[in-house]
């Protein structure tokens, strides 16, 4: 992927617009699919808003338009040109797993209430985790706690078999 941010000279304005984001930025983008990486060097053309968070090579997900099969009417009265061959929705990030393990905070929960183990309400609370890790402006809110379980380990505090102290 390559991305290039689009100046505010460059970009079309008209009136009645409404208000302009300045937490967004729009940005140009050449994206590859992940199938295709290394055998195609075919790119599509694309604008984001994501142009803040989005750097050369990083992973996203979007919606393929030029090869799906959309029954919607509104789009079918668009005229074809004016209808992107790509929508970038989100950024990928690292692993999950790999970001759960390397997780140095915690949040506090309030004690006594049995319904907040349950798995469904974990798997919430991890996907809450995971947007604050994601969201810098919805992290601002929260209260984060170290987490002392989670002690950081030194590379090199290996012993002679490899194995990590």
């Amino acid at each position: 992927m390559n991305i290039e941010p689009v100046l505010s000279k460059d970009r079309n304005t008209f009136s009645g617009q409404g208000k302009i984001s300045h937490k967004h930025v729009l940005a140009d983008c050449w994206v590859t699919k992940t199938s295709e990486l290394g055998i195609n060097d075919d790119t599509v053309h694309c604008r984001t808003f994501m142009g803040a968070i989005l750097s050369i090579g990083d992973p996203v997900m979007g919606l393929d338009l030029k090869n799906c099969n959309v029954n919607n009417p509104d789009l079918e009265l668009m005229a074809t040109e004016k209808i992107p061959d790509v929508v970038l929705v989100k950024k990928v990030y690292a692993d999950k797993t790999l970001r759960n393990r390397k997780r140095r905070w915690r949040l506090r929960r309030m004690e006594g209430l049995p319904h907040l183990d349950t798995e469904s309400c974990n798997n919430e609370m991890m996907g809450f985790m995971e947007d604050l890790e994601e969201d810098p402006h919805m992290r601002q809110h929260v209260n984060l706690y170290k987490d002392k379980t989670k002690m950081p380990v030194d590379e090199d505090d290996e012993d002679d078999q490899g194995v990590l102290r």
